[in-house]
């Protein structure tokens, strides 16, 4: 799945991520659950995109999806776990008793996720270890153009699971049609209030952007690190006449939490949460001051608390002089992780 943008939770886990994606969440790997959703057809059968899609890969006729949670009377949340070749997967299953074409309002849609998170956290505390949830667009036939409404509500509920959740450290809600990636990216970033700041040419800023992609385009797409980080970096650099500052800030931060972990396990280090890894890094001499201190720049401008604090003196939002900052900042981890993975002499 391509990985369009980032929100960032702190938790007392670590670093958490609700991500916005494009492709197909049945292609979602590792021991993370699937939300799908189902429909009844006049003749009573179960029905939907994805039902059918399981269908075809799996090759079974049915699901046999076990009840767990009454949301209402047209609405039950349940479960069905796939047999695959190398490892099960979960599925939750959110069951309307109606059809994609009759529309619901929005009180409907807040107690339908409520539904979903009640569920998740019953499944954990009965045993169940989700490393990660995908979701669809649900009732992306039903809660017509309320965009701002939906991913409002959804927002607000991943956020408060995965601040509390003990096991998942990822949220991936994933949009399959092309055109609605731009309208749920421009909702997601108007919702959380992020800044779109107008790049004036300069020759400096221009040549620090080429640069970086320059980078980026060096290390080969099978790098562990080139669909969660390394693409969406690359997209919002691509952007010639203005930048998404937080968008870039966030995978910043992914960029060098995951730098940092690679310190750490090339020298021995003991590993932690970003946090403590940080301090390892640096109380043991592994890079040098200056070094240490972009890694906790890039830390510091990918926390989304710092660019809505009222302050007394100061800009409240980013300006195109962050961004170089920023850039200038990523470009020595980048490099630095050239050097440590690929053996480029960059620095």
């Amino acid at each position: 799945m391509n990985i369009i943008n980032r929100v960032i939770v702190d938790s007392t886990f670590g670093d958490r991520s609700f991500l916005l994606c494009k492709g197909d969440l049945l292609e979602s790997s590792g021991d993370g659950a699937i939300v799908i959703t189902t429909y009844k057809n006049e003749s009573g059968q179960i029905y939907g995109e994805l039902v059918e899609s399981i269908r075809q890969r799996m090759d079974i006729d049915t699901l046999k999806i076990a009840p767990f949670y009454h949301v209402n009377d047209q609405v039950f949340i349940g479960y069905t776990i796939l047999q695959g070749d190398k490892q099960d997967k979960f599925v939750l299953t959110i069951n309307f008793n109606r059809t994609h074409d009759i529309l619901f309002s929005k009180e409907e849609y807040e107690e339908l996720i409520e539904g979903v998170f009640a569920t998740l956290a019953a499944l954990e505390f009965s045993g169940y270890r989700f490393s990660s949830i995908a979701l669809p667009v649900i009732g992306r036939k039903g809660l017509v153009g309320n965009y701002s409404a939906e991913i409002t509500t959804l927002l607000e509920h991943a956020t408060r699971w995965l601040k509390k959740s003990k096991y998942t450290k990822t949220i991936y809600y994933c949009i399959y049609l092309d055109e609605d990636v731009e309208i749920w990216n421009a909702t997601l970033n108007q919702v959380l209030g992020r800044s779109i700041i107008p790049l004036h040419y300069s020759k400096e800023m221009d040549q620090i952007q080429k640069e970086l992609l320059n980078i980026l385009d060096s290390f080969p797409k099978s790098d562990a690190f080139w669909e969660d980080t390394f693409l969406p970096l690359r997209t919002a650099l691509q952007r010639v006449n203005e930048i998404q500052f937080e968008t870039l800030a966030a995978f910043g931060r992914k960029f060098a939490e995951n730098t940092c972990q690679n310190l750490c396990e090339l020298t021995g280090t003991d590993t932690a949460l970003f946090d403590m890894n940080l301090r390892n890094i640096k109380n043991n001499n592994v890079l040098n001051r200056s070094m240490s201190q972009y890694m906790y720049g890039l830390r510091s401008f990918g926390n989304p608390a710092i660019h809505r604090t009222a302050t007394l003196i100061g800009e409240n939002r980013p300006t195109e002089e962050d961004i170089y900052v920023l850039l200038l900042m990523l470009r020595k981890i980048l490099k630095l992780y050239g050097l440590l993975i690929y053996n480029q002499k960059l620095i």
